[in-house]
């Protein structure tokens, strides 16, 4: 039985709207409610807006060794899903 080579390609996806990121970060959502707890940090919360702080997207992105990344996972599942939208 031949065994057949894996092929390698290189792509590069280009975006025609801004890329939106948003990973379910749970240790940094505790992070966030030790902030807001914090009596120092009234001054600069703002009560009820999830936008404060203004640096809280920052945990949210995927990231690889503090690299910000996008996980294969959800590449595929892009690929995937926007493949079947052209047929």
């Amino acid at each position: 039985m031949a065994r057949e080579m894996a092929t390698r390609y290189s792509v590069t996806l280009v975006g025609e709207t801004p890329l939106l990121m948003h990973q379910d970060n749970l240790a940094w959502e505790d992070v966030m409610v030790q902030w807001r707890k914090d009596p120092a940090n009234k001054k600069v919360s703002v009560a009820g807006d999830d936008r404060s702080p203004a640096f809280r997207w920052i945990g949210n992105l995927y990231t690889d060794n503090g690299v910000v990344s996008i996980p294969s996972d959800n590449l595929m599942t892009l690929l995937r899903e926007g493949g079947n939208l052209c047929w």
